[in-house]
């Protein structure tokens, strides 16, 4: 339902399969991923979380994706 696909290449993927307004909002927290901890958010109104609005993606603590509608994004994590 959230969407996190694994990749080959050093990238992140989120593609939600949920319909926009099913939910408003979720958290999956704690993702070891590639030798990081990924957390995917949904906040519709940016009052849940305190982060904003949309779908973000975080990497140990740092934002690295952000959409503000429930849509795929992909981000490459820095080095």
């Amino acid at each position: 339902l959230i969407g996190l696909k694994p990749r080959a290449d050093d990238r992140v993927e989120v593609n939600p399969t949920l319909p926009e307004k099913a939910w408003d909002w979720f958290c999956l927290d704690r993702v070891s991923y590639k030798g990081r901890i990924l957390t995917i958010l949904w906040d519709e109104d940016g009052k849940k979380y305190g982060k904003g609005r949309g779908l973000m993606v975080f990497a140990n603590g740092k934002r690295i994706a952000h959409s503000p509608t429930l849509s795929k994004v992909v981000a490459e994590f820095g080095k």
